[in-house]
Formats: C-alpha cells, structure tokens, sequence
C-alpha cells in the first residue's frame, strides 16, 4: 500500500466504454492478492504448482476496467517464498517493472528490519511523458521526417501473417564475446546496443531477402528530468529502422546503424501508430529489444547493498503481437 500511494499508475485502470479510451487514476485501489501455502508440497509438486499458476494466469485475460495487475505469494517454506506477478503492457514498461520490483523489496526490507518505512517525496508525474508524446503528435517536423525516412519503403513478405503460435529460442553469448563486442563499439565510437541492432538487421534483410532491411527498434521516452527513473509507467516506443544491408562491411554497417538511432532520439516520442497511420505500413513483422537494466535491486534510494534487496528470480514469460522478436539481454 506504502508504494501504490507514492505511484498513481499502480492505481490505474481504463475505461474503453466511450468514444475515446480514458485513463483513469484512483485515489485508493486495493492490490489483486492471492496467497498460496505449498509449504506442505515437495519441491517437485512446487515447480508443478508454479506451473500451474502461470497457466491458469496466462489463460485469464486482466480486465483493463478494474485492474491491469495481479500478485500472487507461493509460500515456500518459512524463510522464503515466491512473488509473482501478472502485468498488462499497458501499465509499465520493463524499466518500471523494475524499478517497482526494487522499491518493492526494499521497502519489505525496511519494514522487516525497522518496522516501519519514512515517507519520501513522490516521483514527477507520469502526466510529464504524456505532454513530450502530445508535443510530437502535433509537430509537422516530426511528420515531414517520418515521411521522408520511410517514402518508398518495403515491410518484410511475412507482414500481416496471422499468428498461431509461439516459440522461444535462446542463444547464450560467452563473456569473452560479450568483452570483445564492447571493445568493437569503443573503437567505433558507437553505443553497444547498435553492435546487436546491425546483427537484427542482417537478419532481418536475409529472411527478407532484400538489400535493405526495414524493422521496429525499441526506444524510451521517459523525461530526461531529477527522479524521472522512479517514474512508473509506459515509456516505450517502436520506431521504424530502415537501413541498406547489402554491400556494406560490418563495420560500416554498425555505423550507419548507430547514426539512425541516434538521429531518432529527436523524433523518439512521436507514437508507432501515428507513424503507420501516416505512411500506410504495417511495422508488425519484426522488433529489436536491447535490455540493460541497471536498475536492478539498488534499494529505494540506493541504499544498503545489492546483496541486502536481490532476491533469487525463477521464471517468466510474456507474449507480443510481433512475429519475429529479437531481444538482447
């Protein structure tokens, strides 16, 4: 209750009945909160229960009008147990979840320890991301790039396919790689994320079979302002990625890679669906994620040591209305 008070989006609902959807902010809204005693279940009964449960939640739809979040405690033994948690996208972002996690279990810390947590100062308010979004929505700069980025563009042949199923591949990298990746970007000059975002784009350019490749990129538009990390909320945007492939060195690629998405940082809070709406395209077919949570467990404020707030994590899962994900972690 201590951190829903301090986060309106943890209050949140929506109210799709009306001509236009509203996002509508409670003064008080008790949590979805199921508690679940395995503790007389051996460890195998355990996994299978979990199991269970990420079945039964994934299959029950959140109804956006009462709440876009549900909890659940498996209580393990008497020294642990295991928090879950089911989100719609809609509420927050991979930042926030986070950053909510963190303030969470030191907040839980604190109380275990001192009994009591003292009252801080609010983040900023989510309204701020909205007024950046509404800003770009009526700039005709914004408009006149996107169109000029994206005239005689080509979406991949498998847009609009209709999607069946799901499956999950995961390609571990060795740390000696990972080192020599970074050292690559530091010679270039370029951010790391646009190392892997020239990896997506050949990708996607062979499958596609095109010399140019042309798929979203995640991006933020969380405001640059004091505290604007603790803000919870949706900050994310998928911006169109076009890029000649073919011809071009890998180091030249990387490049050209990193000079779009840092041309698109001025343009980032300009939303995808006025991106399409403008140009016709479906961007559907393929995204890139680059994930660096640094967040991770720092305490409320930064306070104690990574050590004192990590908890231990199990598992998760997420679905998405793109065919083809290209996440890096």
């Amino acid at each position: 209750r201590h951190v829903m008070d301090r986060h309106p989006m943890l209050r949140t609902i929506h109210d799709l009945s009306g001509a236009r959807p509203l996002q509508l902010v409670l003064k008080q809204k008790a949590p979805e909160f199921n508690v679940v005693d395995v503790r007389h279940l051996h460890e195998a009964a355990i996994q299978a229960a979990l199991e269970q449960w990420q079945q039964q939640e994934s299959s029950r739809p959140l109804e956006v009008s009462s709440s876009l979040w549900r909890l659940a405690i498996h209580v393990v033994n008497e020294r642990s147990f295991i928090f879950g948690m089911f989100v719609h996208h809609a509420l927050w972002d991979g930042w926030s979840l986070e950053s909510f996690a963190t303030e969470l279990y030191a907040t839980y810390g604190l109380l275990k320890k001192e009994g009591r947590v003292t009252q801080r100062r609010r983040p900023p308010s989510y309204n701020r991301f909205i007024a950046l979004e509404q800003s770009a929505v009526s700039s005709e700069e914004h408009r006149k790039y996107w169109r000029r980025k994206l005239e005689g563009a080509t979406v991949p042949w498998w847009t609009g396919r209709e999607k069946s199923a799901s499956t999950y591949l995961a390609c571990d990298v060795s740390q000696p790689t990972i080192d020599r990746l970074a050292e690559l970007a530091r010679t270039l000059g370029v951010q790391e994320k646009s190392v892997w975002c020239s990896v997506y784009l050949v990708l996607l350019s062979l499958l596609s079979g095109t010399r140019e490749a042309l798929g979203t990129v995640i991006t933020q538009g969380r405001p640059e302002i004091p505290d604007g990390d603790k803000i919870i909320g949706v900050f994310l945007n998928a911006l169109p990625t076009r890029v000649q492939v073919s011809g071009r060195r890998w180091a030249d690629l990387i490049t050209a890679t990193d000079r779009e998405l840092r041309e698109q940082h001025a343009v980032r809070n300009y939303p995808l669906t006025e991106v399409q709406n403008l140009t016709g395209l479906d961007f559907s077919a393929a995204m890139f994620g680059y994930v660096n949570f640094h967040v991770y467990y720092e305490g409320i404020d930064r306070e104690g040591t990574r050590e004192e707030w990590i908890p231990n994590k199990v598992a998760g899962w997420n679905d998405t209305n793109y065919l083809l994900n290209f996440i890096v972690h």
